[in-house]
C-alpha cells in the first residue's frame, strides 16, 4: 500500500502479490488526482496530445499460470482498466489461459486520435500446437488466417495457409504446400 499528496495531488495505490511455484499474480489498484493549478497539469494540457486530467484510476491484473505452457510461453491473463476524469481511456484484456486466446483493446482517444474508427480491436488465436493456427481479427475491414499443417498418405507434410478479408466481396488467398518424396508441389488459390 502506497499513498502520497504534496500540493500536485494525491496518490493512493493499492498492491497485492501472490507468488508460488505454480502462480504469479499481481493486482495493483491506483487512484490519482491532480490539482488544475499543478505544473504537471500545466505540463499534460501543453504537451500530452490527450490532455490533462483531474482524476485517474488504474486497475491491472496480471495472472501467470506456471505449471501450463503454450508452445513459447506460460500461460497468461493481463486486464488493465484506465479510467481518466471519470470516462474510459483504456481497456485491455490479454488472455492465453482460454481457448482461443483473446486479445482485446478499448482506447477511445486514442481511437480517435488515429482516425481508427471501430470501438475496439479484438482479435482471437486459436492454437492447436503442432496442427494449426486460426487468427480472426476486425481489423482492416476484418481478417481471417488459417495455417494447417498434417501429414500425407506417402508420409510427406501437408501445409496450407488461408488468408480471407472480409468485406462486402470476400476476397481471400490460400497457399497450400505438399510435400511428398520426391516431389513438392505449390499450389495458390485465389477468389
Amino acid at each position: 500500500y502506497f499513498w502520497f499528496s504534496s500540493p500536485c495531488g494525491h496518490n493512493d495505490t493499492k498492491r497485492t502479490t501472490k507468488r508460488t511455484s505454480d502462480v504469479f499474480e499481481l493486482t495493483l489498484d491506483t487512484e490519482m488526482t491532480l490539482s488544475e493549478k499543478s505544473k504537471v497539469n500545466k505540463f499534460l494540457k501543453a504537451a500530452y496530445p490527450y490532455g490533462a486530467f483531474n482524476t485517474r484510476s488504474n486497475k491491472i491484473h496480471i495472472f501467470v499460470d506456471k505449471k501450463n505452457r503454450n508452445k513459447f510461453a506460460p500461460k497468461f491473463k493481463v486486464d488493465v482498466h484506465l479510467q481518466k476524469d471519470g470516462a474510459k481511456a483504456v481497456d485491455l484484456t490479454v488472455d492465453t489461459t482460454v481457448s482461443p486466446y483473446v486479445f482485446k483493446l478499448t482506447a477511445p482517444n486514442f481511437f480517435k486520435r488515429w482516425g481508427i474508427q471501430q470501438s475496439s480491436v479484438d482479435i482471437t488465436a486459436d492454437h492447436q500446437i503442432g496442427k494449426s493456427l486460426v487468427i480472426d481479427a476486425n481489423i482492416l475491414g476484418g481478417l481471417h488466417l488459417e495455417a494447417k499443417r498434417g501429414d500425407t498418405a506417402k508420409n510427406g507434410r501437408d501445409v496450407s495457409l488461408l488468408v480471407k478479408k472480409r468485406v462486402q466481396c470476400s476476397k481471400s488467398l490460400g497457399l497450400q504446400r505438399r510435400s511428398t518424396m520426391p516431389m513438392n508441389q505449390f499450389i495458390i488459390h485465389d477468389n
